[in-house]
């Protein structure tokens, strides 16, 4: 049963409660009022008979003044008073004929036959004493029957005059004791069905609201302190609290697949960062061996170079100075030309495999930078399950929100119930109380899954900075590339130059001038010469220093 039917099964008992009470109470107003009709007939009664008395006693008084009136007039007044009583009189048995039970009317009729005959001779004996003096009247007033009709309406007077006493002090002593029982019987009915709906109220907001909400709310903090393998409903109802259940257990599950997936994905990524240095590591190993290779053979042939240029440089010189010693010099110098040849063709064998070397950094680069993208592609997955995990926190905050609702209108239900749903305000409170723990325990989540996203978009971010410095390596072999392109032009010259010198030392035996000549040009080819050993070896030494960046850098990621 939904919360809504408990709740309308509660108010459903106290209005039976109600109705009962009330149907107690209309059947004891009923026999009040009845009693209470008819004491109201026996009053009336009672004061009909002592009008009727009033008048009896009257015309009575009326018929003793004719017996004793000093003339005509006189005896005409008490005439008239008579006649003026006896319609009181009649009125009063019409009057009284009105409010008479059906079981005390021939009591009554016997008692209206003798006013009646009372009447007729009281009229009779008041006309007889006007007509024929005090005298006579007196004397006809004293006569048996006069007694006797007057005895027999005092005797039917009397009687219904008890009739009335005797009916009126039970009536009334029935009546209050009639009163004190439907007081009692309302009072203690209203007090049963208050007891029976507050404990019915009691045990629905106990055992099938209040309870049950608490296991939810206890299994909910264990879920929200960790403990994922908690117990749930095994057999959930199809009220509001059966849907929290089943909603807590798909929450559970839910909390442990995403636990599982973050384990997985933990150790996956671990994995991966362990690779990933590994790689790295053996990256920077493999450039160093081989670019550093290349730089010392650069180097080292830069240092060659130079020395070789400052020996051509003094060949120049001494060939200039000691032109008596010209076929000797001329000799040496072209032994040194060729030398100065040779280093040459080495030197631009060695450049051409710091070109192929380079090549192969950049290819490596470019290499580690699309494995970069692979993992950047797959934290961006990650990125997506977490938002998943996200939007089914934001379908357990609207399920709090919809039962914090639900409490709310229990609240008001309660409020309006006034008394008698106090304790469906305080069980509405709680529900309010669990579905604001509901929604913050929720909100806890939502702040882990967030993090969850930070962390995911910060290991973005350093995949790429990771991509962006591998780009920059690649674009830093490309220039050592282009570098060693200018190195190997500058070598190529070198050894064009050095040809040149060769082919003036072959003209040396012509002529001093073309000696002179060529020892000026072999002196200005050799500065240009060490002035190119002097850039190459700074320049291989500006690649060291860039190589030793690189490989630092790769270690570092």
């Amino acid at each position: 049963m939904k919360v809504q039917g408990k709740i309308f099964s509660v108010v459903a008992v106290l209005g039976v409660a109600v109705i009962v009470t009330g149907a107690i109470g209309l059947a004891s107003m009923n026999s009040l009022n009845a009693q209470m009709d008819r004491l109201d007939s026996l009053d009336q009664q009672a004061y009909f008979a002592e009008r009727l008395n009033g008048a009896i006693t009257a015309v009575n008084a009326s018929n003793r003044g004719i017996t004793s009136a000093r003339n005509a007039e006189e005896s005409a007044d008490y005439l008239n008073e008579i006649k003026k009583n006896l319609e009181t009189l009649n009125q009063s048995v019409a009057d009284w004929r009105g409010v008479v039970a059906a079981e005390d009317m021939p009591l009554f009729e016997t008692m209206a036959r003798d006013v009646g005959a009372y009447g007729a001779l009281r009229l009779e004996l008041a006309e007889f004493g006007a007509r024929e003096g005090a005298a006579a009247g007196m004397a006809r007033l004293k006569e048996p029957d006069v007694r006797a009709n007057r005895q027999a309406l005092q005797k039917s007077l009397s009687e219904n005059i008890d009739k009335v006493r005797g009916a009126l002090d039970p009536l009334r002593a029935e009546k209050a004791a009639n009163y004190t029982t439907a007081f009692w019987t309302m009072l203690a009915s209203a007090a049963l069905a208050l007891l029976v709906g507050v404990g019915i109220a009691i045990w629905i907001g106990t055992a099938k609201m209040a309870r049950p909400m608490t296991r939810v709310a206890s299994a909910l903090k264990q879920m929200a302190d960790g403990n994922l393998a908690v117990a749930t409903e095994p057999k959930p109802g199809n009220d509001e609290i059966g849907d929290l259940w089943r909603t807590t257990e798909r929450f559970r599950v839910a909390l442990a697949e995403a636990d599982q997936l973050k384990r997985e994905q933990e150790a996956t990524e671990a994995a991966r960062a362990a690779q990933r240095r590994q790689l790295m590591h053996q990256v920077a190993s493999d450039f160093e061996r081989a670019v550093g290779g290349i730089v010392q053979g650069v180097s080292a042939a830069a240092n060659q170079l130079e020395a070789s240029a400052r020996a051509m440089a003094h060949s120049a010189e001494s060939t200039s100075g000691q032109l008596v010693t010209v076929a000797s010099a001329s000799e040496e110098a072209s032994a040194n030309v060729q030398t100065v040849a040779s280093a040459a063709e080495e030197l631009s064998a060695s450049v051409g495999e710091i070109g192929r070397q380079v090549m192969e950094s950049a290819r490596i680069a470019t290499s580690a930078e699309g494995s970069a993208q692979q993992t950047s592609s797959k934290v961006e997955r990650l990125s997506v399950a977490a938002t998943r995990i996200g939007d089914i926190v934001g379908l357990i905050t609207t399920i709090a929100e919809q039962t914090n609702l639900l409490a709310l209108n229990a609240t008001i239900e309660a409020a309006r119930a006034g008394e008698a749903g106090r304790g469906f305000a305080v069980v509405a409170q709680e529900v309010k109380n669990l579905a604001t723990q509901t929604s913050k325990a929720t909100n806890e989540i939502a702040g882990q899954v967030a993090e969850i996203q930070t962390s995911t978009t910060e290991s973005a971010t350093a995949i790429g900075a990771i991509s962006a410095v591998i780009k920059d390596l690649n674009g830093i072999a490309t220039a050592i590339a282009g570098a060693v392109r200018q190195q190997d032009a500058a070598t190529q010259e070198i050894a064009r130059n050095v040809q040149e010198a060769s082919r003036g030392t072959g003209q040396v035996t012509e002529s001093i001038e073309t000696v002179s000549r060529a020892a000026s040009d072999a002196s200005a080819a050799s500065g240009q010469v060490l002035s190119a050993a002097r850039e190459l070896s700074r320049q291989s030494d500006l690649l060291g220093s860039e190589v030793n960046k690189i490989l630092s850098t790769i270690r570092a990621a």
